[in-house]
């Protein structure tokens, strides 16, 4: 019997504790549902293409590509109060944005990280809709 609580408490760790990559029509729906969206990206990018609707604007680098992960994490945690709050991370082509969920997710214990795959490059490309900055 005890196995069995083990495997049950194994499974629902795991589902419950991820990251996970989403497209344009997933993060579609979530937006309908107010899902905090986090745009991770430099000011400058911003400027250039502009940013996802309801989006917060929180740079994980500096424009010379250095992470600021003290001042971000400190940003971050005022959006998003919840260790199992549900939330996106946006960046340019989706890469920087797995790295700094799979960041939270392993290192500080978010479990519900979801990332948009392809990033706001796909998304425009996707002629989805976009403001400016």
């Amino acid at each position: 019997m005890s196995k069995l609580l083990i495997i049950t408490l194994l499974f629902f760790t795991y589902s419950c504790a991820q990251v996970r990559a989403i497209n344009n029509d997933q993060l579609q729906e979530y937006l309908k549902k107010n899902i905090v969206v986090i745009d991770i990206r430099t000011e400058k990018l911003w400027n250039k293409t502009g940013i996802i609707p309801q989006s917060y604007k929180v740079n994980f680098y500096n424009e010379k590509g250095k992470a600021n992960q003290k001042r971000w994490l400190y940003i971050f945690a005022r959006l998003v109060r919840n260790k199992s709050t549900l939330f996106v991370l946006v960046s340019q082509k989706g890469k920087e944005a797995k790295e700094v969920a799979e960041l939270l997710h392993e290192d500080i214990g978010y479990q519900k990280v979801l990332y948009l795959k392809n990033g706001i490059s796909a998304w425009i490309d996707d002629d989805r809709k976009v403001i400016d900055f």
